[in-house]
Order: structure tokens, then C-alpha cells, then sequence
């Protein structure tokens, strides 16, 4: 009988765990990211689909040989990864809490008390959009209203506004005499458009925002792929990855801003104008 040569998979695989002979890594073991785990799943079928492959006998019949814990092992990845992305799929969510049930106890407690009706309904309704991911996360706009209160916004700017929730919130803080006029005199910006150009928009908000007026930046963690490697972001994400992180890097080096990078949503960065 040909010798066929034997394929090994890690029984470990089991429990979501990164396995160097799945994943082709350099052996470290460690806990897969709720971000991670679509394109990890993907990343091992295609690497288990090569080896079975690549693991033919001479005699040209396919040679892949697994054991029972391997193969236990590989179904019980394969079943949890998919469980694992259809979950994140179907949550409301766009928080980066690892724990989605310590969001929700967030949002429960502290957020849908105080939301307005009015937001409240839009909310519900871009819910059922094919892109409700690009909508303002609920706690980050219950932190945006606290910032136009606490400078007292009358005159705001907003770039990129999809359904409007944080324009309605907006609209719904600033008093009734807020107006949107004079280069210098903005008292507040929400910026959540185009990734490539967030840098422009800051170097002409610098002239626009008054000294002490603040802009918010949306999606500046971009889905946790600024610490991703790419092989696992799929390509229409990359090039917002990018502009995030030069944007980031660039927020942090800039002496006409005090900024504090929050964690809220997919990542807001807030910048205060010091001159």
C-alpha cells in the first residue's frame, strides 16, 4: 500500500484558541478577538483545504489523515467560529466592551432612560437598515450631548450624517437661538464621513471651531483594526485602517489640541481647541 502523508490538526482548537499549526503562527497560544474570529474561521478553511491538497498519495488519492480528537477538534472550531460570527452579525451593538451583556446593562441603565423620543424612534428605525452599523452608537451620542451642554453650543458643524441621529441629537441640545455661521465662532463639531480626509477636515476645523470649541471624530478605532494585522481585515477596510492610525497619530501630536480618545461606540476622539 502508497504511504500517504498525514495532515495534523491541534485537538486545543477547541475553545477558540489560536493553534500554530492552523493558523501557520510561531506556536503562541492566546484568546481570539470578537473582531477576529470571521476572518480567522475563513483563514482556516483555507489553510485546511492547501494541506489537504498539497497531502496526496503517489497513486494521486487524497491523503489526509485525522484522528478523532483532530477532527472533534475541528468541528467544534468550525461550529463555534460560525455560532461566534452570526452572534456579532445579529447584535445591535457597535461597542467594543468584550462582554455584549455588559454593554447592553450599560445602555439599559445609564442610555435608553434619558434618550429622547425623538431619538429613540430613529434609532429603532435605521435598526433595520443594510448599513445600521454606521449609525452613532447611542452612548457615544449620550456623551456628545453632555459635551454641547458643557460648552454651551449654539453654533455646530457635522460632516457625514447618515440617518441623522446625531444631527437630531444635535439639533434637539443646542438652545433655539443656536445659528451656523462665522468662520472662527463654532462652538462644536461632529465629524463621522469619509476616513481618507478626517485629516482635512481638522486642519479647516482649526479655523472654524472658536478657541475652546470641540470636535468629536467617530470610528477612530475602526472596528479594532488599528491593531489588527492585515491578513485578517478584509480589503475594504484597509485603507480606513490606515487613515485611522496616521489620523490618530496625528491628533496626538497636534499642540492645538487637548484630546482624550474614548473608548465609546466604534472609538470617538475628542479635541478641544487651545488656540
Amino acid at each position: 500500500m502508497p504511504k500517504t502523508k498525514a495532515v495534523q490538526l491541534s485537538s486545543t482548537a477547541v475553545g477558540g484558541i489560536y493553534v500554530s499549526s492552523l493558523v501557520g503562527g510561531s506556536g503562541a497560544t492566546g484568546e481570539i478577538p470578537n473582531s477576529s474570529k470571521t476572518y480567522l474561521f475563513r483563514e482556516v478553511l483555507i489553510r485546511f483545504t492547501i494541506a489537504a491538497a498539497n497531502s496526496k498519495s503517489k497513486d494521486g488519492r487524497l491523503g489526509l489523515h485525522l484522528g478523532s480528537s483532530e477532527l472533534l477538534g475541528l468541528v467544534a472550531f468550525s461550529l463555534q467560529m460560525e455560532h461566534s460570527a452570526k452572534k456579532d452579525l445579529n447584535l445591535e451593538k457597535k461597542g467594543l466592551l468584550q462582554s455584549d451583556e455588559l454593554y447592553q446593562y450599560i445602555l439599559e441603565t445609564s442610555v435608553y432612560p434619558h434618550e429622547p423620543e425623538p431619538l429613540k424612534e430613529l434609532r429603532a428605525a435605521t435598526a433595520s437598515h443594510p448599513r445600521a452599523e454606521m449609525a452613532t452608537a447611542p452612548d457615544a451620542g449620550q456623551l456628545m450631548a453632555m459635551l454641547l451642554k458643557l460648552v454651551d453650543a449654539k453654533k455646530t458643524i457635522e460632516v457625514g450624517v447618515f440617518t441623522g441621529y446625531s444631527l437630531l441629537l444635535t439639533a434637539l441640545t443646542i438652545p433655539d437661538d443656536g445659528k451656523h455661521e462665522n468662520e472662527g465662532s463654532f462652538d462644536f463639531a461632529f465629524i463621522d464621513a469619509d476616513k481618507v480626509n478626517y485629516w482635512n477636515y481638522h486642519e479647516r476645523l482649526m479655523k472654524l471651531l472658536k478657541v475652546g470649541g470641540i470636535v468629536v471624530y467617530d470610528n477612530t478605532l475602526w472596528g479594532g483594526t488599528v491593531v489588527m494585522p492585515d491578513e485578517l481585515i478584509p480589503e475594504f477596510r484597509k485603507p480606513g485602517k490606515q487613515a485611522t492610525i496616521e489620523l490618530n497619530k496625528l491628533l496626538a501630536a497636534d499642540p492645538r489640541v487637548q484630546i482624550s480618545h474614548a473608548s465609546l461606540g466604534d472609538g470617538i476622539t475628542i479635541c478641544r481647541r487651545l488656540y
